[in-house]
């Protein structure tokens, strides 16, 4: 009598073949991200390069700084009362301490999530992954200072380039999600979007709130 033959897990559709490199130097693997993705993601989640992550993560936080200190931000300088100059010398470290809040918060929500559905990994190769995935975005930074020579014709390439490598950054940590915990794609869609349903469910929560607060105060409900 023959054994039933266990069936296979499900494997995702049309892997990219795996690193065979053990020994990749991080020049290397940033331009892996570039062209291939989803195998040098999972190298840099399996081998948990978490040097490489904190690299990445202070080069974000200071070149936004920078930016922030150094380029012009009429809209936000409007709603202060205070000179553009000093406004900028506060908005910069303001940069400096979110980015790296952002980033963490964002990696760790995911973690959350996925160990709520059970997925195998842990969030130090998720961060080496997810910031990894980040590489792209190093091409915005020159953009940022587009606007100092070009006016607003800078400034409209400047959002044009950022918005798009921004998806293509988004793409990437979908993948860093994905091949951190092998995930089924359907499973890493759910789990990739979650957090940010529910940051934007508590954004909606509090807008209510203050928009009733500041209703009351004027007098015009209650």
């Amino acid at each position: 009598m023959q054994t039933p033959e266990t069936p296979a897990a499900p494997q995702p559709a049309n892997p990219q073949p795996p690193i065979a490199n053990p020994s990749l130097v991080f020049w290397q693997a940033a331009w892996g991200v570039v062209v291939r993705p989803q195998a040098t993601l999972a190298y840099v989640c399996r081998e948990r390069k978490i040097s490489w992550g904190v690299w990445l993560l202070a080069f974000f936080s200071l070149s936004g700084a920078l930016a922030a200190w150094a380029i012009p931000q009429p809209e936000l300088e409007r709603l202060l009362p205070i000179s553009g100059h000093l406004f900028r010398n506060i908005y910069g470290p303001i940069v400096l301490v979110a980015t790296p809040l952002g980033f963490l918060s964002a990696a760790f929500g995911y973690h959350v999530v996925a160990r709520w559905f059970k997925a195998q990994g842990t969030f130090r190769s998720l961060f080496a992954g997810y910031m990894m995935a980040g590489v792209p975005g190093v091409l915005i930074v020159p953009f940022q200072l587009l606007p100092l020579v070009a006016g607003q014709a800078g400034t409209a390439v400047a959002t044009i380039v950022s918005v798009g490598v921004t998806i293509w950054v988004a793409a990437l940590d979908f993948l860093a999600v994905k091949v951190n915990y092998n995930l089924t794609t359907g499973k890493a869609v759910v789990i990739f979007l979650i957090p940010w349903l529910m940051l934007a469910g508590l954004a909606i929560v509090f807008g209510v709130i203050i928009a009733i607060a500041v209703l009351m105060a004027f007098g015009t409900i209650g």
